[in-house]
């Protein structure tokens, strides 16, 4: 990746954030019931997390979807609130829900690596 990536800064901190690893792994199958696994490569568990939000305003709701939608397909940073460092993600979805009066939104963020680092 060439340039400076953008930084996601919500306008509010998400209220829950789940996280999950779903390491890659090779796996081979040597007969007789034995099975041999191993990591795929470098970077074989990303991180994917849900950031959560249960009341937006339609501000803050256009605000995060105005930044997802300029970045399609694009990595950006962004800083989990227990980590002091930010990483490397893409949005894969989002589910913006409105409310009678505010949003509440889900996006999908996966953690991205590149070349640039080895």
């Amino acid at each position: 990746m060439s340039g400076t990536l953008d930084t996601f800064a919500p306008p509010v901190a998400p209220s829950s954030i789940p996280t999950n690893v779903q390491p890659r792994m090779v796996s081979s199958a040597l007969g007789d019931g034995y099975t041999v696994s191993a990591p795929d490569g470098i970077n074989t568990a990303p991180l994917s997390v849900t950031l959560s939000w249960t009341v937006l305003s339609a501000a803050q709701n256009t605000a995060i979807l105005a930044f997802l939608n300029a970045h399609l397909g694009v990595t950006f940073l962004y800083t989990l609130p227990s980590e002091t460092t930010p990483r490397k993600w893409q949005a894969t979805t989002w589910r913006p829900v409105q409310q009678p009066s505010w949003f509440t939104m889900d996006v999908l963020l996966v953690e991205r690596f590149d070349l640039s680092a080895y």
